[in-house]
């Protein structure tokens, strides 16, 4: 992690009490690679001028000044008054919780439960952003995504306790201390649930819903049709875990499990409510045909 200390610039001296808050790292770097990382510094009560020194950390074991010196940025900060980090501002220092909603892996269910254990005005939901959108800014405009995501622009959380939703996880980089989580489902199967979902869902009559569900029922694609579109195909490793490195999920579960992994989850982040998975049988026309071993196979090749 990306973490600072405070210290004294007359005494050299470390503030005592203050332990810098955490902001995760992005994905690896190629080498010879640099980029800019946002951090989240929340400032000390005592005012006057300060030094802000920012290392790195690996939890339990050291922070990286301590071994060698070097490593450290240092800054002259001048502290006008006993306020609150401009993430206050923001919104984001409450954040406890950012849970990814992959599609049909009973995000609903959890999204249900989240906001009964924090309550409604303490969830953010997005499913503004949605990676399986191709008209979204994650596809049109890549690179102003990522340094959206990078300067932690536009998160007006407005003190929310969990943010819950269909979006990509560098959406909310620089909100450090978060537990962050996700449900992962076997492919083919969250495959057909995701087509015949969205077939039984009538297209909104101004065009406002998701340009991809549009164009699947204006062209009436199959369930081959739809399983070889490119945003569909990629749909968890070049969609929305796109660039992620899975370990910065502090709990990835399993739809399959959903009980059990949710009472793990549970214990992890101290969450309340019981496991009442919304299960959608798919009845649509069709689906038993889709499901024989021969189009099953040409699904787990595509």
């Amino acid at each position: 992690h990306l973490s600072y200390k405070w210290f004294d610039p007359t005494t050299q001296l470390q503030l005592p009490g203050i332990e810098g808050r955490r902001t995760r790292l992005a994905p690896e770097l190629l080498p010879g690679r640099s980029i800019r990382q946002a951090i989240i510094v929340t400032a000390p009560t005592q005012q006057g001028d300060l030094v802000l020194r920012v290392t790195l950390v690996q939890e339990t074991v050291a922070w990286f000044d301590d071994l060698d010196s070097s490593n450290h940025e240092s800054h002259l900060v001048n502290i006008v008054e006993a306020v609150q980090a401009e993430t206050r501002k923001l919104g984001v220092n409450s954040v406890e919780l950012i849970s990814v909603h992959l599609h049909k892996t009973a995000g609903s269910s959890l999204r249900d439960m989240l906001l009964a254990h924090f309550g409604e005005n303490d969830v953010h939901l997005d499913y503004n952003d949605n990676p399986a959108d191709p008209l979204t800014k994650f596809h049109i405009d890549p690179v102003g995504f990522d340094i959206a995501c990078r300067s932690g622009a536009n998160l007006e959380l407005d003190g929310k306790r969990a943010v819950h939703g269909h979006f990509h996880l560098n959406k909310y980089m620089t909100i450090g201390g978060a537990k962050r989580v996700t449900f992962l489902r076997e492919p083919v199967s969250r495959l057909l649930s995701h087509y015949f979902f969205w077939q039984a869902l009538p297209e909104p009559p101004d065009r406002s819903g998701n340009s991809l569900h549009s164009y699947m029922l204006r062209h009436k694609l199959s369930i081959l049709e739809f399983a070889r579109l490119p945003i569909i195909q990629r749909f968890m490793t070049g969609v929305f875990f796109k660039g992620v490195d899975m370990t910065a999920f502090d709990f990835i579960g399993r739809q399959e499990k959903f009980s059990s992994d949710f009472e793990y989850l549970s214990r992890l982040i101290n969450l309340s409510g019981g496991t009442d998975v919304r299960v959608n049988d798919n009845h649509t026309t069709g689906y038993q045909d889709v499901v024989k071993p021969d189009v099953l196979d040409k699904l787990g090749s595509i």
